[in-house]
């Protein structure tokens, strides 16, 4: 991998040059200078690079699964982890006006867009 792949795969992933800093085991002036300056990649850097982007693209993979198979099964999960049951009820009519014999709003949505119950 060149630098500006290396650049590129930190930025997809959302990492930063510390992280892969720490990762090889030097300090951040020199992965910056590696990444960002004229200098050679060294082979130490581009194999703790590699590393860390299979290990962070794992664990998006794994997230991402874990989502597909909570949709299947009709659970999904918030940003702590909790399960939460999904209601399987048919969904709000999203119609507009009033009812004819109620003379009372539909719930759904107007003709502006705005929200109606």
């Amino acid at each position: 991998m060149d630098a500006s792949a290396i650049r590129g795969a930190l930025a997809t992933f959302g990492l930063k040059q510390i992280e892969l800093a720490r990762a090889a085991g030097l300090s951040e002036a020199c992965i910056s200078r590696q990444l960002n300056g004229g200098l050679r990649l060294t082979k130490r850097v581009e194999r703790a690079a590699e590393d860390l982007l299979v290990q962070r693209g794992a664990q998006v993979a794994g997230r991402i699964l874990e989502w597909v198979e909570g949709r299947e099964l009709g659970t999904s999960r918030d940003k702590q982890g909790r399960s939460s049951e999904r209601c399987s009820a048919a969904p709000v009519p999203r119609t507009t006006g009033y009812h004819r014999i109620l003379k009372k709003p539909k719930v759904g949505f107007g003709p502006n867009g705005e929200h109606t119950q």
